[in-house]
């Protein structure tokens, strides 16, 4: 399995990454197939672990969604917010305007919101969270490893963060560093199926078979139609001589991404 293999669940805090990084409408980038943040017959690394489909508002541990401005009722990002005053035009304003066009997948639209929010309050988290999110998805894992870092700075018991910021060690290769983010994603949240499938992934890359099957069975525990999870067992399985295991939940992997 390879890092571009990990299923992406790199997603927005409106709060995810619910799969590893992205924004709420955004494709199953961070946490689709192996890691939850890619996709593939090996492992996918999920970018978005903890709440699916959300981007991260204000809150504290799991923000509630955003709320719109009554302005915005257009599907266009810009047209919904070009007449608001611009004394509502705070950083959480920005903040929301950047994951309405991560919604709509303009990601450096995305990103040069978030920058406003950011220069308008430096210790704003969810806008660190999302532009690390961003950053992940284009593919920039060191830019979005600086963002989950002060995310975690401003928010040290974010689980999700920790989860993300493992997500891009793993796409980098750094195994040691992710699964010691996963670790800690664990310590705070120790009921997410994405962080224990990310967690197989990050030891499938250093070829610890055996405690990555561990680790998609736990995720499978939790989430019984994790697809993805079944298929990166397979992959550890096959890697074991485990053919008739392999061939099992190769055939539940199937029956699961044609529900």
């Amino acid at each position: 399995m390879k890092p571009s293999d990990l299923q992406q669940q790199f997603r927005l805090q409106k709060p995810q990454v619910r799969h590893m990084f992205m924004p709420k409408g955004l494709p199953n980038a961070f946490r689709t197939g192996g890691l939850t943040v890619l996709v593939g017959l090996g492992v996918a690394l999920s970018v978005a672990c903890g709440n699916s489909g959300k981007h991260a508002s204000n809150a504290q541990n799991t923000p509630p969604a955003t709320s719109v401005p009554a302005a915005s009722a257009t599907n266009n990002p810009a047209s919904n917010y070009s007449g608001i005053t611009v004394t509502l035009k705070g950083a959480r304003w920005y903040n929301k305007a950047g994951s309405d066009y991560a919604d709509r997948r303009d990601f450096l639209q995305a990103i040069s919101k978030y920058d406003t929010a950011i220069d308008l309050d430096s210790g704003y988290a969810a806008a660190y969270y999302n532009r690390g999110t961003m950053y992940a998805i284009v593919g920039d894992f060191r830019q979005a490893i600086r963002d989950f870092d002060k995310t975690i700075e401003l928010k040290p018991r974010d689980a999700k963060a920790y989860c993300n910021r493992g997500a891009a060690y793993t796409h980098l290769g750094d195994f040691l560093r992710a699964i010691d983010d996963y670790g800690k994603a664990l310590e705070l949240d120790s009921l997410d199926a994405t962080t224990y499938y990310n967690l197989g992934v990050a030891y499938d890359g250093l070829g610890n078979s055996q405690q990555a099957i561990a680790d998609f069975s736990k995720a499978i525990e939790l989430d019984p139609g994790y697809a993805k999870a079944y298929h990166n067992r397979a992959v550890a399985y096959r890697a074991l001589g485990r053919d008739a295991e392999a061939a099992v939940d190769q055939l539940n992997y199937e029956s699961l991404k044609g529900q």
